[in-house]
């Protein structure tokens, strides 16, 4: 499915083009001309500073993995890096030897702008096997070129819902990668494994369509930048239980 992605010059990369330059003039309605310019100056940096190239966008229907899974996925299409910047700097602190798990991790971006951060261990979960392949190649290569070896990296090609959260994951990262029935299941899990150890935990959800089941479930909303992400936090009292 990558490989096939990567000839520019067959009839996929031309529908990739059109639908990249779709979600452009999209962006341009949505957001104007300046952000929609600002967002495409990070994804020019960001490319050539990992030497990576994982603009694509691809059909839920096109992805391998567990079939039930695809059901709820979405199509995949990567964060923007200007995203990925505004976010993890809202949260701050909060990513100071933070372990983060990015569910829905696709190719490995967000993991990629993570590594640049003061994290202790960064996470990524993916239920396509070609895009764990993928993320797996780029991670290698951006870390042997840059001679680096913190934050330690691992990918994980799990459906999310079967993904067993380290109790010491305190920082969670999604792009609405699948449907509000898995959201509430993964938050179910959030929300457990910090009662199960104590801890408070933070969520960056960009495009957050279903943020009604973090909110539900007890997290609280501390920040929104328009449509483009929301930051909540569940406190640690409130995953044991305490008043």
């Amino acid at each position: 499915m990558i490989e096939d992605l990567h000839r520019r010059n067959t009839r996929e990369g031309l529908i990739q083009k059109f639908r990249l330059m779709r979600q452009f003039f999209s962006s341009l309605r949505k957001r104007g001309a300046w952000r929609t310019i600002k967002i495409s100056i990070f994804e020019i940096y960001y490319e050539y500073k990992f030497g990576v190239d994982t603009s694509f966008i691809i059909p839920s229907q096109r992805l391998d993995g567990a079939k039930d899974a695809l059901r709820h996925a979405t199509d995949y299409f990567p964060s923007s890096y200007l995203l990925l910047s505004e976010a993890f700097s809202r949260v701050g602190q909060a990513c100071h030897g933070a372990v983060l798990v990015d569910y829905g991790s696709g190719m490995g971006r967000a993991l990629m702008f993570a590594s640049t951060l003061p994290l202790k261990r960064i996470i990524g979960v993916e239920v396509s096997q070609s895009l764990c392949a993928e993320a797996m190649i780029n991670l290698d290569r951006l870390y042997s070129r840059s001679g680096r070896t913190e934050p330690q990296w691992s990918i994980v090609n799990q459906d999310a819902r079967l993904f067993e959260i380290p109790p010491d994951a305190n920082l969670f990262y999604f792009f609405n990668p699948f449907d509000a029935t898995v959201m509430g299941r993964v938050v179910d899990g959030i929300v457990d494994s910090a009662r199960k150890t104590p801890r408070k935990c933070t969520v960056i959800y960009a495009n957050p369509l279903h943020q009604s089941e973090l909110a539900s479930r007890g997290l609280k909303k501390i920040y929104a930048q328009d449509h483009d992400f929301a930051v909540f936090e569940l406190p640690a009292h409130t995953a044991t239980g305490a008043s």
